[in-house]
């Protein structure tokens, strides 16, 4: 191996390149500070018993540990910061009713995941604390949009489903099937039918089957139409869909929908979305609710938001303006 190699998944930024990538982030901290989010900034490492509590478990397999010389415990290399503001809204502004907080900065992956290409990404988002309503989805999908926006994104496509459509037809005893996850996730209708009873089966089966246009939330609500709870959710989907057409007439954006999405399934408890461009074939940026997720920092509260990689969007500018 030459010494000047540089593990898999990892990359240097150079000139010019590395100064339009910093106009890009303050371009859009800029506009995360015209929408009246405050700054943060989180260390690098933490304490295992902070970053992977609670939401942050699912981020084990991507995380680095390691024992710390002075105080012997286990310590991790942060490999999401959403669970560190988290911890700062719960902890050390605790006495704010609301808290609206963005932040950016590295993060490493053991591995290459399906949302990133890269272990050290340049996470970048918002968060939205304290405001339960569908007003708090609302802002951040349009400021996840504004994002998309200022990185010169050309076209942009919003794929919006609900976490608790899924909670709401899966009996509470299979919540941690792993099984029935990665058959729902795959629409696995023959495995569905093997691991579940036969009320949550059909129900499973009509719900992996809808997904695409803004026409599947009227299936969807004749398909359920005795489900007050999901009746509320698909009233939900439609005025964010609604609501985020008429805020964007001004560029190319479209939307679908995938009732049985449930990535994040043991956090997230309300709306998700996630956003495509063309000629990429990951996500750019992920976002949505997950009311709760301080509660392992003693302050279980409303919490929706959204992150990007700031790397993946700047490549993506790159290759637009064909350089």
């Amino acid at each position: 191996m030459k010494a000047w190699n540089l593990p898999q998944g990892f990359s240097d930024t150079l000139p010019p390149d590395a100064w339009e990538q910093e106009s890009m982030r303050r371009n859009v901290l800029d506009e995360f500070k015209k929408q009246n989010y405050a700054l943060v900034s989180a260390p690098m490492i933490e304490f295992a018993t902070s970053l992977l509590s609670g939401s942050g478990a699912d981020l084990s397999l991507q995380t680095y540990k390691f024992t710390d010389s002075q105080s012997l415990q286990q310590m991790v290399l942060r490999s999401d910061i959403t669970p560190q503001m988290a911890r700062i809204d719960a902890n050390r502004l605790a006495g704010n009713k609301i808290n609206k907080l963005c932040y950016c900065g590295n993060i490493i992956h053991t591995t290459i995941n399906d949302f990133n290409s890269k272990r050290d990404p340049l996470q970048i988002g918002a968060e939205y604390f304290g405001n339960p309503t569908i007003d708090a989805d609302l802002e951040i999908v349009n400021l996840a949009i504004s994002t998309l926006k200022i990185t010169k994104i050309k076209t942009i496509h919003l794929d919006l489903g609900h976490i608790a459509i899924a909670k709401e037809l899966i009996p509470s005893a299979l919540h941690k099937s792993t099984k029935l996850m990665d058959a729902i996730h795959n629409k696995d209708s023959r495995l569905i039918e093997k691991l579940t009873d036969k009320k949550t089966n059909v129900n499973l089966q009509q719900l992996i089957k809808l997904y695409g246009d803004v026409n599947i939330l009227s299936d969807a609500k004749k398909i359920f139409k005795n489900n007050e709870n999901i009746q509320n959710y698909l009233q939900q989907l439609e005025t964010v869909y609604n609501k985020t057409m008429q805020n964007n007439k001004d560029h190319n954006i479209s939307i679908s929908f995938d009732l049985s999405e449930i990535m994040g399934f043991s956090y997230k408890t309300g709306l998700l979305f996630a956003a495509f461009t063309d000629n990429y074939g990951k996500e750019i940026l992920r976002g949505g609710r997950y009311d709760n997720i301080g509660a392992v920092f003693g302050s279980s509260r409303p919490a929706t938001g959204f992150s990007a990689d700031l790397k993946t969007l700047f490549n993506i500018q790159v290759k637009n303006n064909g350089k």
